[in-house]
């Protein structure tokens, strides 16, 4: 999104229910709720998704400043502990091969 107004910052949101998934691009403004949540941390430059709690569907937002910072959509938390298992997964995973070589 390209903010017209210069307290608005970009905001994504990614919703999934039973039906569909939905992804929303807008400016808004920080002041104000957006699905009955506060924007909280406003990243330079990126959208990082962060898990909101809601009844009845998976949501996610972000918000950051800086132009269309928000047509990447950056998911952490749980591809990060991912990333940090794949290590022992391989190690574990190659330990009996190793044993029946030797």
């Amino acid at each position: 999104s390209i903010c017209e107004n210069p307290g608005e910052v970009c905001v994504a949101v990614w919703r999934k229910n039973d039906e569909n998934t939905t992804i929303e691009t807008i400016c808004h403004d920080p002041k104000k709720s957006l699905h009955g949540i506060m924007l909280e941390e406003h990243t330079p430059g990126k959208c990082l998704m962060k898990e909101r709690k809601m009844p009845g569907e998976t949501m996610y937002m972000c918000s950051c400043t800086g132009e269309e910072c928000n047509n990447l959509l950056i998911f952490s938390g749980e591809n990060d502990k991912l990333q940090d298992m794949i290590p022992n997964v391989m190690l574990i995973s190659l330990l009996p091969p190793i044993g029946i070589a030797m």
